[in-house]
């Protein structure tokens, strides 16, 4: 199983829909899985995250912004061949980081606007013990592009072009490691056929 249920929800979305569309792979199979997923996403969007970050200059949440409006997930290349499905997934949301930054002259409430563009291919594994069917997911690859648009305070040094860039350089640099991270909080669950 997952280790929270949160962690593997998208996966869990996507092996319902494999179930209830157990059909050839065709342009509106795509279709309705993105709808199907943008849905769930929005969703569990609405809670806050806790913002687990390595480096002690920072403490927070992050949470998405208006998720019905700035969330939106495509579903392309599904294909579904003996135990295993592939998909890629692009993802587009706003989100808010927002917490207390530990600054050499002491602490200041900072926050963020920053839209992200995520993309990657992912790979479940089914299998079936008794009567019980379980999925196992592992991210192949991971893209992402992040624009910082507002920032408070204001005068944080460089302001939001300096952000974007540190965010994406960041982002590039540690991407191994992300996916790595990424694929090690996937266990394997069950998938609830009701």
């Amino acid at each position: 199983m997952c280790r929270s249920r949160s962690q593997c929800s998208w996966l869990v979305v996507i092996g319902f829909a494999v179930v209830g569309f157990a059909a050839p792979a065709h342009g509106g199979l795509n279709e309705s899985l993105s709808n199907l997923v943008t849905k769930h996403l929005r969703k569990a969007a609405e809670k806050e995250i806790p913002v687990e970050v390595q480096n002690p200059s920072f403490k927070g949440t992050v949470s998405a912004v208006e998720p019905k409006k700035h969330l939106e997930v495509t579903i392309d290349d599904f294909r579904l061949a003996n135990d295993t499905i592939r998909f890629s997934v692009h993802i587009s949301a706003r989100t808010k980081v927002a917490g207390e930054l530990n600054e050499p002259g002491g602490k200041t409430d900072a926050s963020a606007i920053i839209d992200i563009n995520a993309s990657c291919d992912v790979e479940i594994s089914i299998s079936a013990e008794g009567d019980q069917i379980f999925g196992k997911g592992v991210v192949s690859d991971l893209d992402a592009d992040f624009k910082v648009l507002e920032l408070t305070p204001a005068n944080l040094d460089g302001g939001t072009g300096l952000m974007t860039t540190v965010v994406n350089t960041v982002f590039k640099a540690k991407k191994k490691k992300i996916v790595e991270d990424l694929n090690a909080q996937y266990e394997k669950f069950e998938i609830e056929i009701e």
